[in-house]
């Protein structure tokens, strides 16, 4: 009898370490994550209007503005972005489009046509001859063209958010 009880003390005594053992093995390694409220965000955004060019972007607050007659520089360490207004006797954007790469001698490769605050629009890249490559968007409005483009690839998410929060303010 005593050896059965001692052979009893010996197994639960065996599992209760085997169990402790096998936990130890299944608690993860705490990681100390910052607080929530303590993550900056990537990027901020700041609201520029221009009554000269007749328009309202958000531009990321990273950037810094020039703006000189028709045309606003947006400058970041990773590029530039270009904003410009023309011009135009064309009713629409396509026939503007159509007419500038003729006269021009481009073609705008991966065409998308849009609507950006209820104007329209076509976005695309242009080959130049010097092997670099433009995103661009031209947004028609009430006899105007407006460009958003760049050459810096890294910024091309950059102009889209910023092109697409245009709006005409006449």
């Amino acid at each position: 009898m005593n050896k059965v009880l001692l052979l009893s003390g010996v197994i639960i005594i065996s599992l209760v370490y085997i169990l402790t053992q096998f936990q130890k093995l299944q608690i993860p390694a705490q990681v100390n994550n910052p607080p929530i409220s303590t993550v900056q965000p990537i990027s901020t955004i700041k609201t520029y209007s221009s009554k000269t060019l007749r328009l309202t972007i958000q531009v990321p607050s990273s950037y810094t503005l020039d703006e000189k007659f028709t045309t606003i520089t947006l400058t970041s360490s990773r590029g530039k972005i270009l904003v410009d207004r023309n011009g135009t006797n064309f009713s629409n954007v396509q026939s503007y489009l159509t007419d500038l790469s003729q006269k021009n001698h481009f073609i705008l490769l991966n065409e998308s046509t849009l609507t950006i605050n209820n104007q329209s629009a076509i976005s695309g890249l242009i080959n130049h001859l010097d092997g670099t490559k433009e995103k661009i968007y031209f947004i028609y409005s009430d006899y105007a063209i407006y460009n958003f483009s760049t050459s810096s690839p890294d910024l091309y998410s950059d102009l889209d958010q910023i092109a697409q929060s245009f709006k005409y303010t006449p």
